[in-house]
């Protein structure tokens, strides 16, 4: 079979070249759930990937991984460690032959296809994420620009009050509240108290 690097075991998408698991969510999005291999374990699982779809006997997973003479158990050790990583519970994934060997249980996987499915997920929150702020920086802009406007509407008032100029025709009467106005020949009374204005 053709060498790929991205297979598909249970639950997890195996990297070769990362020697990293990956879990797939039911959606079949990579999720951020990774888990490293040590290098036994990958040893094991390449040698099963590299018989494809044949078994290897204990024979030849020794001499491949060890090169040399261990115990007995190290196999079995190494092989049900594995499984635990995998979550192959029901030994589904790495099988056992009576008498014959072990051998893998792999799916190719279509990566550029789940890719595709993350990236559409990832831009769509990202679009998302990007609209939230615009519509954040939209209002904070509107925010802003009213208080501005009402800022200097505020200085402008504010100006005209500090540098006022009294109306120079006025002058004071007898009475305590009440103002004698001259606008133009006429001679106007302002009663205070009233706040009306008396022209002759």
């Amino acid at each position: 079979m053709s060498k790929e690097t991205l297979i598909i075991l249970g639950d997890y998408l195996w990297d070769i070249e990362e020697q990293s698991l990956s879990y797939i969510s039911t959606d079949q999005s990579i999720t951020s759930e990774v888990k490293r291999l040590t290098n036994k374990q990958q040893l094991l699982l390449c040698q099963l990937y590299d018989a494809y779809p044949h078994c290897l006997t204990k024979e030849q997973l020794i001499t491949a991984i060890w090169n040399s003479n261990i115990s007995p158990e190290s196999l079995p050790q190494l092989i049900n460690r594995t499984r635990k990583t995998l979550n192959d519970k029901d030994k589904d994934i790495i099988k056992y032959r009576s008498n014959v060997g072990y051998s893998l249980t792999i799916k190719q996987a279509d990566y550029f296809q789940m890719k595709e499915r993350q990236v559409v997920a990832d831009s769509f929150f990202a679009s998302l994420f990007k609209r939230f702020c615009l519509l954040g920086v939209a209002v904070l802009t509107g925010f802003n620009i009213y208080n501005f406007y009402d800022a200097y509407t505020d200085k402008e008032e504010y100006i005209n009050l500090r540098f006022y100029k009294p109306y120079p025709r006025i002058e004071k009467t007898d009475e305590p509240d009440e103002l004698m106005l001259k606008v133009g020949s006429n001679e106007c009374i302002y009663e205070r108290e009233n706040k009306t204005l008396i022209c002759q």
